[in-house]
């Protein structure tokens, strides 16, 4: 079995990629998230205005791998796709 491990800023890319991930990787390839927790005085000095989960989680399921719209978005499905391709 393969393993991917993610090193992460935040809850809402784990939640992303999660819908993402099933339709780039092998499906037998083993999904770590190791996520960064260090933004709690963030978002109290952003006075509660942070990224919520719910959202994240929602659209990463509707994300197409092929959307080549935006540059950031291209950049990650080819970089997950290269991992993928030179280690499984």
């Amino acid at each position: 079995m393969n393993e991917l491990v993610f090193l992460l800023e935040e809850p809402s890319a784990r939640a992303m990629l999660e819908g993402l991930l099933p339709k780039i990787i092998p499906q037998d390839t083993f999904v770590r998230y190791l996520v960064f927790e260090g933004k709690q005085e963030l978002k109290k000095l952003s006075k509660g205005r942070y990224q919520k989960i719910s959202g994240s989680r929602a659209i990463g399921k509707l994300l197409t791998p092929d959307n080549i719209r935006s540059d950031s978005f291209r950049n990650l499905v080819t970089g997950i796709r290269k991992i993928s391709t030179l280690y499984f």
